[in-house]
């Protein structure tokens, strides 16, 4: 496409997205690619994303009632275990941690059901939800922050005996997330978090990016008027977003061969949490 009529840097704009069009043409599998530069060079790097769909939250309150119940208490020391492992090593975010986006959602709701006396039963339903997410969340980061979970995973895994499906479902649940840890002991879910892309020419709406740390985190509980409300807040302002913060894997093209990008580990944990979410609520 000719485009030295227009002035910089909509003549580059302009030739990256012909060049897009074309690739996409040929059937090239990338996602797109991007012009770099750095100390005085400048390439191309093809960047793949791994695409998920949100929202990965991860409740804690279930796990806690499981320990309580005589007949699941094994299940439960397993997925202590599994949650043990995403908490250390995969840094998924905790609710209760004051840096987490979570948190300032739930401190949000506090506030307004202290200023909300107009449905006087809804408020104390609420605030009785509220209280039990902050005892039972303290309670639950305590045994997270035990290391002994995470030493113990394996035997844990290799005693642990299968009478039934949701005996199998968690078995199958900590022997993905066992395989996980083993493989990769120190990789965090965050690990091909992509790199901040700043465009003058966009607008505040289309510049606001969701994080990975928003829509991945553990929390008191998926269930209950007070987390449909939660629920009913995160849905609006992602709404205001522009984008998703997804793994991503920048790879330069520089006349060498140009391997696939690897996605193993996300597309694995991403698998544990969806699995680990479906006995949780079973």
């Amino acid at each position: 496409m000719y485009t030295k009529d227009f002035v910089y840097p909509y003549n580059i704009s302009l030739a990256m997205w012909d060049m897009e069009t074309k690739l996409e043409k040929a059937n090239i599998e990338w996602n797109s690619f991007k012009l770099i530069q750095n100390n005085k060079k400048t390439f191309f790097v093809r960047k793949d994303c791994f695409r998920i769909f949100p929202i990965y939250y991860i409740p804690i309150v279930p796990l806690y009632q499981m320990l309580k119940e005589p007949n699941r208490k094994k299940n439960a020391q397993l997925l202590l275990s599994v949650c043990s492992y995403l908490y250390h090593i995969a840094n998924i975010p905790y609710y209760r941690q004051q840096n987490s986006y979570l948190f300032w959602i739930y401190e949000m709701h506090e506030d307004w059901i202290d200023q909300n006396d107009e449905d006087e039963e809804n408020v104390e339903e609420y605030k009785s939800q509220l209280k039990i997410s902050e005892i039972i969340g303290d309670k639950m980061e305590q045994k997270l922050f035990n290391h002994k979970n995470l030493e113990m995973f394996g035997q844990r895994l290799n005693n642990f005996e299968k009478h039934n499906d949701f005996d199998h479902n968690c078995w199958q649940v900590a022997s993905d997330a066992f395989a996980l840890y083993s493989e990769y002991p120190s990789t965090t879910i965050f690990r091909n978090k992509p790199i901040p892309e700043q465009n003058p020419y966009d607008d505040d709406y289309n510049s606001r990016t969701i994080g990975m740390d928003m829509y991945i985190s553990f929390v008191a509980n998926t269930e209950g008027c007070l987390y449909q409300h939660l629920e009913e807040s995160i849905n609006v302002e992602f709404n205001e977003y522009g984008s998703v913060e997804e793994p991503t894997i920048y790879t330069p093209i520089n006349s060498t061969f140009i391997k696939a990008a690897d996605f193993d580990f996300e597309h694995r944990i991403f698998t544990v949490l969806d699995n680990l979410y479906k006995v949780l609520t079973t």
